[in-house]
């Protein structure tokens, strides 16, 4: 079972289907299957594939089996270049497209976590690359309350922000992957916005091994975190 999604193109929702081939591999064309097509964009269609068409931005929404929204992709330079009836299945079609996206390496595993419910509980991020368990935290955009920082793996930058974003909006959360991305969150729109209480347990190991860590405190404390360390 793949997953099922949304695409809106230029602020215009083209419709929903079920199944993806080529996402999460970052490069190359993407078919989006069994598209069921939204109302006037099946008669442009025709133009798939000819110089009428030409690039938008869109978005790619993923949906969770229940049909909520599980998280977002921005497809850059969005261009349709072929589009076909989908084998079996009646007034639907397979869409392929070529566009950018901001996909890491490793991603499609974390993404997969969220689509089966398993992203449940602290600390799985340990077991996923840093960068992508990151980038889907930052496309999922979760909210939470803030609570204790587990700061027993922070060895380098990215464990920080990964450990940051579960400890303010969750198992999976975000907030932020650098130290602009980090102030950008405190001005709130990324989940819990400050004034609020941050308990950052066994925060000696960032202090030895992350050279921000006395950047990271400033910039917390400065945007209205009590930061409590121990």
């Amino acid at each position: 079972m793949g997953w099922q999604y949304a695409l809106t193109v230029h602020d215009e929702p083209w419709g929903h289907g079920d199944g993806i081939d080529g996402l999460f591999e970052g490069v190359g064309e993407v078919v989006l299957r069994r598209l069921a097509v939204r109302g006037a964009v099946a008669g442009r269609l025709v133009d798939v594939g000819t110089r009428k068409t030409r690039r938008q931005d869109a978005r790619l929404t993923l949906l969770l089996p229940s049909g909520e929204p599980a998280g977002t992709y921005d497809l850059t330079g969005f261009l349709p270049t072929a589009v076909r009836m989908s084998p079996g299945t009646p007034g639907l079609v397979d869409l392929t497209i070529r566009a950018y996206r901001d996909v890491r390496e490793g991603a499609e595993a974390v993404w997969e976590l969220v689509r089966t419910g398993r992203l449940d509980r602290p600390g799985l991020w340990r077991s996923y690359g840093r960068r992508a368990w990151l980038s889907v935290a930052l496309n999922r955009r979760v909210r939470g309350q803030a609570d204790v920082l587990d700061g027993r793996d922070v060895v380098d930058v990215d464990a920080f922000y990964c450990a940051l974003g579960e400890a303010v909006n969750g198992p999976g959360g975000y907030y932020g992957w650098n130290l602009d991305a980090m102030a950008d969150c405190l001005r709130g729109g990324f989940g819990a916005t400050p004034p609020f209480t941050l308990r950052w347990q066994d925060s000696s190991v960032a202090r030895q091994r992350l050279p921000e860590f006395e950047t990271v405190l400033t910039i917390l404390r400065e945007g209205g975190v009590d930061v409590r360390l121990s």
